[in-house]
């Protein structure tokens, strides 16, 4: 029996800058986030952005997605009610 996994195609993601301008942040930041699109669970990771650094190189930006494609994949497998086992 395969395991269930979570169709790439339904999901979109994206991210958005968030400035240094409120008292509660001292950094701008990237959020980074995941949406399963039938069901509307999400999930976001915030990278800090250092002044005069550049972007972090695309392979980080590749493993933080895929990290946070896998915490969806569990989001939405406890939503529906299927058990996965991650070995």
């Amino acid at each position: 029996m395969s395991r269930w996994r979570l169709d790439p195609g339904d999901v979109t993601s994206g991210w958005e800058t968030l400035g240094a301008e409120s008292p509660q942040r001292k950094t701008p930041a990237r959020r980074v986030w995941l949406q399963h699109e039938p069901t509307g669970m999400q999930v976001t990771a915030e990278v800090v952005v250092v002044p005069g650094v550049p972007d972090e190189p695309p392979v980080l930006e590749a493993e933080l997605r895929k990290s946070l494609f896998a915490e969806l994949e569990l989001k939405v497998a406890r939503h529906l009610g299927i058990t996965i086992n991650r070995s």
